[in-house]
C-alpha cells in the first residue's frame, strides 16, 4: 500500500562486481512541496446545527471507516441526543456514506476521543463523562470520569465502565492490546477510587483493563504541575509508549526546558516506568501522536512554539508542526519544525513503507512549507522522507477555521482524515452549521511518466563493492545522504556538496537499501541491493 513520489522511469541497470554487489538504479525526480500532491477523492461534513467534533478515524476491516466524535446537535446527521454533549460513534461505508451512528451518554457532558476496532469486529471507545444517568452508570461523583465503552459491529452498546475518582479524569487514547484487553491513556486529578499515586496537579494516567473493563493495573506518571497524555501504543517488546505534554519539572519528569515540554515515557508490560524524555525549548511544546517505527524507535508529532533547546528551524512565533524521531531508548535522533510564518500544528503521524512519514495537522500559513491556504486555518497533510524533508503537501478546507486531527492509511494507498470545520465553501460541501466533523478521503500520490528523461540521480558501485558512487545532475549544497535498510533503520548518514560523492558501504550486510539525498525541501532517492 505504498505511495511514491513522481518518478521518471529509466532502464534498470544491474551490475555485479566480484559477486559482491548487485545494483538497481532508480532515478526519482527532485520533489519540491508543490511539485506533487494528492487530491481529494471525497469529503463528508457530519453533524447538525450545533457544535460537533470528530476526534479519531480508522479504516475498518470491511473497507469502511469508524469515527470517534462528540456532538451537541439534535438534528442533521444526529438522530438522538441524551442532553448537552453526547459521545458520538459514526460508521461510514467505503464511499463515505453513513452506515450507522450511535449517540451515547447521559444528561451532562459526554465525549468520545478515541476508538479502535477490536478483534471481534466491534469497537472500543474511550473518552470522558460527566453524567450519571442514561447510558452511564458507576460515576465516581467528580467533574468527569474516564468512560470506556464496548460496542458490537453494529454500534450496539455491550458494556460501559466509569473509571477514575472524585477529580477530573479523561482518556484521550485507547487501543486493544495483544492479550485481548485494552489500555488507555489520559490524565487525572484524582487520588482516590481507581486512582492512586498522583504526584499533584494532573498526572498522566495509564490504565490496563481486561476484556470486560476490569482494572488490571494503573499508573500515575508526572510531577507536581499539569501533565496530560494524548497518545499510547503497545510496543513490540510488550510494553507501552505514551506521549503528551508536561508542565512539571519534578517527580517523574527530569530535564524540563520550561513552560510545557513534549514528554514521552516508556512503560513495561506491567506499567512500570522504564524511560522518559522531556523534549522542547523555553516555550510551549507538546506531542499529540506517537508510533513505533520500523527500526524499533519512535516517531512523534506535535506542536512547538520554541526555537531553542531541542527545537531548531522554527518558521515563526506562531508555532510549527514538530516532528521528533527517537531511538528505542527515547534518545533524540532528529527533529524537524514544519510550517510557515503563521500558526501551524501537528496532530497525527504514520510511517510509510518507504521509510518516510505522512502527517496531518492544521495550518494558518501560506509560505514556508505550506502553499495554497484557503482561509484562517486549513487541514494540512504532508509527506516527509525518512529524515524529515517535505516531499509533498496539501491544504484542505474553506474560508473558516478547519483543523485536521487524525489520519489513517487506507488499503488503496491513500489516506482518510478527520477533524472539525467551520467552513461552508472551498473544499467543503454539506456544512450543517456552527461546527461540523469533517471527513476527507485523500488519493495516493503515484504518477507514472511515460517519457524517458536524464536521471536526476545515478548510483554505481566501485572498488569491489566497497564504495557507492553517487552523482547528481546538478550541484547540491550542504545536502544530506542517508542509507536506510529494509527494516527502515538509518544505517549511514553523510554530508554532500557538489555533484559527486563516494559513500563507504563495505561494512554493510547483504540486503536492499534506500539512499535518500535531501537538500532543503527537495529529495532524490535510489535503491540498491547488496548481495
Amino acid at each position: 500500500m505504498a505511495h511514491s513520489c513522481t518518478t521518471i522511469p529509466i532502464q534498470p541497470v544491474v551490475a555485479r562486481l566480484s559477486g559482491q554487489i548487485a545494483l538497481l538504479l532508480i532515478a526519482v525526480l527532485a520533489i519540491a512541496p508543490s511539485a506533487a500532491q494528492p487530491s481529494i477523492d471525497w469529503q463528508l461534513a457530519v453533524g447538525g446545527g450545533s457544535l460537533d467534533y470528530a476526534k479519531e478515524i480508522h479504516q475498518t476491516a470491511d473497507g469502511g471507516y469508524i469515527i470517534a466524535a462528540y456532538t451537541g446537535s439534535t438534528d442533521g446527521d444526529v438522530l438522538d441526543n441524551h442532553g448537552f454533549n453526547d459521545a458520538w460513534v459514526v460508521k461510514l461505508d467505503g464511499s463515505g456514506s453513513i452506515a450507522w451512528q450511535s449517540t451515547l451518554g447521559g444528561s451532562s457532558d459526554d465525549r468520545a476521543y478515541s476508538i479502535d476496532q477490536t478483534a471481534d469486529g466491534g469497537y472500543i471507545m474511550a473518552g470522558s463523562t460527566g453524567s450519571s444517568d442514561g447510558d452511564v452508570t458507576g460515576s465516581h461523583g467528580g467533574p468527569a470520569d474516564v468512560w470506556l465503552v464496548k460496542l458490537d459491529q453494529n454500534g450496539t452498546l455491550l458494556w460501559q465502565k466509569c473509571l477514575g475518582g472524585t477529580g477530573e479524569d479523561v482518556a484521550y487514547a485507547v487501543r486493544q492490546t495483544s492479550d485481548g484487553g485494552y489500555v488507555f491513556a489520559g490524565n487525572t486529578t484524582s487520588d482516590d477510587w481507581d486512582v492512586s499515586g498522583n504526584h499533584g496537579g494532573s498526572d498522566y494516567w495509564v490504565v490496563k483493563v481486561d476484556t470486560v473493563g476490569g482494572v488490571v493495573w494503573q499508573a500515575t506518571i508526572g510531577g507536581s504541575d499539569y501533565d496530560i497524555a494524548a497518545s499510547i501504543r503497545e510496543t513490540s517488546d510488550g510494553g507501552y509508549v505514551v506521549a503528551g505534554r508536561s508542565h512539571s519539572m519534578d517527580g517523574d519528569v527530569t530535564s524540563g526546558h520550561g513552560d510545557a515540554d513534549a514528554w514521552i515515557v516508556k512503560l513495561d508490560a506491567n506499567g512500570a516506568l522504564v524511560a522518559q524524555h522531556a523534549l522542547g525549548g523555553s516555550s510551549y511544546d507538546r506531542v499529540s501522536s506517537i508510533e513505533e517505527s520500523t527500526d524499533g524507535g519512535f516517531i512523534a508529532i506535535g506542536t512547538s512554539m520554541s526555537n531553542d533547546g531541542d527545537v531548531s528551524g522554527s518558521h515563526g512565533s506562531g508555532g510549527d508542526a514538530w516532528v521528533v524521531k527517537l531511538d528505542a531508548g527515547l534518545g533524540l535522533s532528529w527533529q524537524k519544525a514544519l510550517g510557515g510564518s503563521n500558526v501551524d500544528s501537528g496532530n497525527s503521524i504514520q510511517q510509510e513503507v518507504d521509510g518516510g512519514y505522512v502527517l496531518l495537522g492544521m495550518s494558518a500559513s501560506n509560505n514556508g512549507d505550506v502553499t495554497l491556504n484557503h482561509g484562517p486555518f486549513d487541514y494540512w497533510i504532508a509527506k516527509i522522507d525518512a529524515i524529515g524533508n517535505v516531499e509533498w503537501q496539501l491544504t484542505m478546507g474553506g474560508d473558516g477555521s478547519d483543523e485536521g486531527v487524525c489520519l489513517d492509511r487506507t488499503t488503496d494507498g491513500g489516506y482518510v482524515c478527520c477533524g472539525d470545520i467551520k467552513s461552508f465553501d472551498g473544499d467543503v460541501t454539506g456544512f450543517h452549521g456552527a461546527k461540523d466533523g469533517w471527513v476527507v478521503k485523500v488519493s495516493d500520490v503515484s504518477t507514472n511518466v511515460e517519457e524517458e528523461h536524464e536521471p536526476s540521480l545515478v548510483i554505481r558501485p566501485g572498488e569491489g563493492g566497497q564504495i557507492l558512487h553517487v552523482t547528481t545532475i546538478e550541484n547540491v549544497t550542504d545536502a544530506t545522504i542517508c542509507l536506510i535498510n529494509s527494516a527502515g533503520q538509518q544505517v549511514a548518514c553523510e554530508r554532500m556538496s557538489g555533484r559527486q560523492h563516494a559513500l563507504s558501504i563495505g561494512h554493510l550486510p547483504s540486503g536492499s537499501y534506500l539512499l535518500v539525498l535531501g537538500s532543503g525541501s527537495s529529495t532524490l532517492s535510489g535503491t540498491f541491493v547488496k548481495e
